[in-house]
């Protein structure tokens, strides 16, 4: 009877050990749940996505709403299908992609041009161990954007039978590959959201994705379930909203004296790491109220106080700035 018991007890834990464990890992086509993980590898750098939306059509909160309130201020429409970077690009990715892409077409490179290369003194690399896991900083919107395009590119070149992604940023349908010598080609690139080449996350890709808290009703927006949205007065994970300090200092790195390496705060409930805090991160889009002069910003960074962290909150920047607590996450359609 004992040993039966023993049996039945070990099934269910189990079955609840299975229910609940990691995410599967897939390849791109076959990702079907909000969690599945894709891993690619990049010059021998593992890099783990995250399928985010599984849906066409998701409605869900954005804006901030204030501590009294039930509901946030409005809502928004995603209308993609994308995978999500588990974590911000790290410099020994950044510099992997960057050093092949300066390589001259001659010496088998692609010539990328870049503004800025992600160096705090903007020297030569390499930069010391300790800074290699850490989120590439000092770079502009530009350079991000471009590095995007290097990365498709990269991917293409040693994916062996894998299909070849094609890139999303173009200007008169050439691939941008020059962010130090084409302000204006940058700042009207035509982006190709149903290439399936990587790119920066739109505003409202990267919201929901920091946003979304799967089953977990926590700290929740009223009026949604399946999945569950966290108010937009709290960092991206976080149980509680910025007054709770413990609750904010679990997931991100704010407030500090320095860029700490990746995956050292807790994820979301996507998986995601520094959604708010160590960098910020570049998003796409152009800021609503500033269009045609600044790129939106998301997640607040190390060097900022707690007020910047939030989910709705959104920062900005001119395309050319290179700033000190910037990096950015790369997205990739489904």
């Amino acid at each position: 009877m004992k040993n039966k018991l023993k049996v039945s007890i070990l099934f269910m834990v189990f079955i609840l050990y299975t229910s609940f464990a990691t995410p599967r890992t897939v390849k791109f086509e076959t990702a079907a749940n909000a969690g599945d993980t894709v891993t690619i590898i990049i010059g021998g750098i593992k890099t783990d996505l995250v399928y985010a939306n599984n849906s066409d059509n998701v409605v869900f909160p954005v804006d901030n709403n204030d501590e009294d309130q039930d509901y946030d201020d409005g809502k928004a429409t995603l209308t993609t299908r994308f995978f999500i970077a588990k974590t911000e690009v790290t410099n020994i990715l950044w510099i992997k992609v960057y050093n092949w892409a300066i390589t001259s077409k001659e010496k088998g490179g692609k010539g990328y041009y870049f503004a800025n290369n992600g160096n705090q003194y903007n020297g030569s690399y390499p930069i010391g161990k300790t800074e290699l896991n850490k989120p590439v900083i000092w770079i502009n919107w530009r350079d991000a954007m471009i590095w995007c395009n290097a990365l498709t590119e990269y991917y293409n070149e040693n994916n062996g039978a894998e299909e070849d992604l094609e890139c999303v940023y173009t200007y008169y349908d050439d691939i941008i590959r020059n962010s130090r010598f084409n302000e204006i080609g940058c700042d009207a690139v035509i982006a190709n959201m149903n290439a399936k080449g990587f790119r920066l996350p739109t505003s409202i890709e990267w919201e929901y994705a920091a946003r979304y808290r799967g089953s977990d009703a926590t700290n929740s927006v009223a009026g949604y379930s399946s999945p569950y949205y966290i108010r937009g007065n709290s960092a991206s994970g976080a149980a509680g909203d910025l007054n709770n300090a413990a609750a904010t200092t679990l997931i991100a790195v704010y407030s500090d004296t320095q860029i700490s390496a990746i995956m050292t705060k807790a994820p979301n409930q996507l998986g995601l790491y520094d959604m708010s805090g160590n960098a910020a991160e570049w998003c796409f889009d152009w800021h609503p109220s500033f269009a045609g002069m600044r790129r939106i910003i998301r997640g607040g960074s190390w060097l900022s106080g707690k007020s910047s962290l939030p989910v709705s909150y959104l920062n900005k920047a001119l395309p050319n700035s290179r700033l000190q607590d910037t990096g950015f996450r790369f997205v990739r359609t489904k």
